[in-house]
């Protein structure tokens, strides 16, 4: 399933299994995602499929994601694709995911 997520066509199956399924299969997804989040949100394809989980589940089920990415947030920050797992991460993730994020971009602007 992982390689699906950086193929265009296999990409757009997981999406719709995110969407449509029911939240034990789902998991199954995100499970395969773990410790490969910061890959994953990298890739022009397979981004989409971190945001769609983040879309899906409160952040507290799905914490390892962010939890990944945490370590990342100044290369993702600058990444063509990683920019918009952060941007969805602003829109949907905890506060203080949130208040994470803005504190570490702006320590690296002062």
């Amino acid at each position: 399933m992982y390689d699906l997520m950086f193929d265009d066509n296999g990409n757009f199956v997981i999406s719709k299994i995110i969407k449509v399924m029911p939240k034990h299969i789902v998991l199954v997804v995100a499970e395969c995602c773990r410790g490969r989040c910061y890959k994953l949100s990298r890739d022009k394809s397979a981004c989409r499929i971190v945001q769609r989980l983040l879309d899906r589940f409160p952040s507290e089920e799905i914490r390892f994601i962010f939890d990944e990415l945490k370590a990342e947030i100044n290369a993702l920050v600058l990444d063509e694709f990683g920019n918009y797992v952060l941007s969805h991460v602003l829109l949907c993730g905890t506060y203080e995911d949130k208040c994470y994020i803005i504190d570490k971009i702006l320590d690296d602007i002062v």
